[in-house]
């Protein structure tokens, strides 16, 4: 059965907000963890809170600056991922860190990319919670040392 426009429009509706509030989050994970460890920086955090403010106020035109940022976000977790194979960081370390990234870039694009179907706006919402606990292991592990991760 196809979804009906009205279901679509509502999916569309609900996955920019979705977005706008993985924005917001990431922001506030972002600033937490500058002000914590001193990683990452503010600009970001700045840039994804603005980013998410405006979708959240219905600017859709910016859809495709968000998608760009999750571009340039997806290939930085891919390289960051592949810097724990060449012994620049510990692998595990690497791998949670580029993974964590890389699902919250693919959330992005599921939530904003294409037609928003509810499904899709479900699954997003999961792959972004998963990121989420991978960044807050990351955190974890650079204020305790690698050691839980060996």
């Amino acid at each position: 059965m196809n979804p009906t426009l009205d279901e679509l429009e509502d999916a569309r509706a609900g996955g920019l907000k979705a977005a706008a509030l993985i924005l917001l989050i990431t922001a506030g994970f972002g600033f937490f963890a500058w002000a914590l460890s001193g990683i990452g920086h503010p600009v970001s955090a700045l840039v994804d809170v603005t980013l998410g403010g405006l979708l959240l106020a219905r600017y859709d035109f910016l859809k495709p600056v968000v998608l760009a940022r999750a571009t340039i976000g997806f290939f930085s977790g891919v390289v960051v991922s592949l810097g724990g194979f060449n012994g620049s960081s510990t692998l595990a370390f690497a791998l949670v860190v580029g993974s964590g990234q890389i699902l919250y870039c693919l959330s992005l694009f599921l939530l904003l990319f294409g037609v928003v179907t509810a499904a899709r706006v479900r699954v997003g919402v999961a792959l972004f919670a998963i990121s989420i606990l991978m960044t807050a292991a990351s955190i974890v592990v650079i204020e305790t040392g690698p050691a839980p991760l060996r």
